[in-house]
């Protein structure tokens, strides 16, 4: 008896995974009144497309990761000749405990780290398909 109810209890941890993909998606602004110059990402997973240099005033495409069912994740850096922004972005699952009754949730984050005197924000973030599938998105702006 005590075999089947550790088997069942696995079957259900297992089954609590989410059975999509959760992408994490970014895009920049430069609000600056010179070149924004990309420096490297560290994702997850192949970051596409790769960012580029934007010009003042300019946006980038939105790049994105997807790294499976359970977590997604990238930083992202640029510079402006002394001062640099990492634009950070993850979405993780907490898998329900079918022992408690309790549901899976994903948690979004956004952030930025800055430096050298750089103003680096998340100006937006779309949760929208969050609560469903995990993807979430931020539009980040530097100068």
């Amino acid at each position: 008896m005590k075999m089947l109810s550790a088997a069942l209890a696995a079957v259900g941890l297992l089954s609590a995974a989410p059975a999509f993909a959760a992408p994490v998606t970014m895009t920049f602004q430069n609000v600056g009144t010179v070149p924004m110059q990309y420096v490297s990402t560290n994702a997850c997973g192949t970051f596409s497309p790769t960012p580029t240099d934007i010009s003042a005033g300019g946006t980038s495409a939105s790049s994105s990761t997807d790294c499976g069912s359970a977590a997604s994740a990238a930083h992202v850096t640029y510079k402006m000749g002394t001062k640099q922004c990492v634009f950070h972005i993850s979405t993780i699952y907490t898998p329900g405990n079918p022992i408690l009754g309790t549901s899976g949730y994903w948690t979004p984050s956004a952030s930025v780290t800055q430096s050298g005197g750089a103003t680096c924000k998340v100006v937006s973030q779309d949760i929208s398909n969050v609560f469903t599938t995990g993807a979430f998105a931020a539009v980040y702006s530097m100068k």
